[in-house]
């Protein structure tokens, strides 16, 4: 499982419903009965997101499993259930990513959610509902992109190729998971865009990103993701163009990122030298034009996944979370 080492503990104990299996999966005993988080349960998990749970089952076995919506309050935020989910959106939430698993391992990939069954809670609060899916990743896109961040302070002899093809790697397996979802219509719920809603996952030997949460799906043929995928590819991208000259002047990437340093506002302009200039305000850096074609560069990549047929290969990504 992907590096669950800093989320938060908590416990689950059984809570009074049904269990219904999806497609007749085999589902584990442990889930046999509805569960629902409560302190000090004797079921052991940790926190994804407001209302869900990770369990690894059995303990040690590096299996683990997504309970969403495991946390049901009595009250609605419109139509949906504090805590829990109505049935529409459970159903919406197997059924996408049943569709999606099935893409992925028709291309011998491990998908990043396999849908297993859902609880149907009456008590505490009735007529509620929970998703169950297998999970074979949880880190969410901002704790990779924290930690790409601080690569080049933590591990300078990595060099700027090395950090470049990590970006190109992201990249690529955005640009395969839109494909996915453009292959099978499915447009995810423009409230769920979100950097959040992208996890690094198991693909099988390695590593990928792909995008989670189709509760709020719909059919169709809508590229909002796309639009939001090439913003977050440009932005870190974006960081890393600036990367070189920054560190000739001390400027940490993590600096860049926040586009402030010492308290004072980063500004990047285009120079024939490069050199940095400094006010009581600012910090201007003079960059040279070519370091903006590696953003360029990533977009292209990204297109071409999305539009060929070429698989991404598994990344190792230990490096970034060792």
């Amino acid at each position: 499982m992907v590096y669950l080492s800093d989320r938060a503990r908590i416990n689950l104990d059984y809570a009074e419903g049904e269990l219904y299996l999806f497609n007749d999966a085999k589902i584990p005993k442990i889930f046999e009965e509805p569960l629902i988080l409560k302190k000090d349960g004797p079921i052991e998990g940790c926190s994804s997101g407001v209302r869900s749970a990770i369990i690894e089952y059995p303990k040690e076995s590096g299996v683990y499993y997504k309970l969403k919506g495991c946390s049901p309050e009595e009250g609605y935020l419109g139509s949906e259930p504090f805590g829990a989910m109505s049935e529409k959106k459970c159903n919406n939430e197997l059924y996408f990513n049943g569709k999606i698993w099935d893409v992925y391992e028709d291309d011998n990939l491990t998908g990043p959610l396999e849908p297993i069954g859902y609880f149907k809670y009456t008590k505490p609060v009735n007529n509620v509902f929970c998703a169950i899916l297998k999970c074979t990743g949880d880190t969410r896109y901002p704790e990779l992109k924290k930690r790409i961040l601080e690569l080049p302070e933590e591990q300078p002899e990595l060099g700027e190729d090395c950090l470049n093809n990590l970006i190109l790697e992201i990249s690529a397996w955005m640009g395969y998971n839109q494909r996915v979802l453009k292959k099978l219509k499915i447009v995810p719920g423009k409230d769920t865009l979100d950097i959040n809603n992208y996890v690094v996952h198991d693909v099988g030997g390695g590593f990928g990103i792909a995008r989670i949460d189709f509760a709020s799906a719909l059919p169709g043929d809508n590229l909002s993701k796309k639009d939001f995928d090439l913003e977050m590819i440009e932005d870190i991208s974006s960081n890393f163009c600036f990367a070189g000259a920054g560190k000739e002047f001390q400027i940490p990437l993590k600096a860049i990122d926040r586009g402030f340093y010492n308290g004072k506002k980063l500004v990047f302009k285009i120079g024939a030298v490069e050199k940095k200039t400094e006010d009581k305000n600012s910090i201007t850096l003079y960059i040279d034009k070519s370091r903006l074609d590696f953003v360029d560069k990533t977009k292209e990549n990204y297109e071409k996944y999305l539009e060929g047929n070429i698989i991404p290969k598994p990344v190792n990504w230990d490096i970034i979370f060792s």
